[in-house]
This record gives C-alpha cells, structure tokens and sequence, in this order.
C-alpha cells in the first residue's frame, strides 16, 4: 500500500495571531454560512490573491523569480 503525503500542512501559531487572524475573517465565514458556492468563491480569491503577491514578487524581487524560475525541472 502506498502512503499518502499530506496537501496541506499544519502551521501552529501563538493564540494572539490566530485571535487577530478571526478578527480580519470573521465576515467571510459569517458569509459561508448563506453563500451557496463557497468553494469557487473562496478558490478565486486564493488564486486571485496569489496573482497579485506574484506580481508584487516580480516587481520588488526579480532576484527571486530568477532563482525559482532556474530552479525549475
């Protein structure tokens, strides 16, 4: 039997972050309550999200983008 690796990892954080972390998304899971396609809508905003700290990567960083783009197979 092959072993699964885990998709997601588990990250521990100190309560005061988590506390302020709910803060900033208490709205959204109070929509997830009443939105009926949730996970496309929480999909785009991670994928959108991901667009824009790429391109501000790019823009502020290309030394890094260089680095990830050699160390491509």
């Amino acid at each position: 039997m092959l072993k699964r690796t885990a998709e997601t990892e588990t990250v521990h954080l100190p309560a005061e972050i988590i506390a302020a972390a709910d803060r900033q998304v208490a709205a959204i899971v109070r929509r997830c309550c009443y939105d009926d396609n949730i996970v496309e809508s929480v999909a785009r905003s991670c994928y959108l999200q991901g667009v824009r700290d790429g391109v501000q990567l790019a823009a502020s960083r290309p030394d890094v983008v260089q680095a990830i783009t050699d160390a491509r197979p």
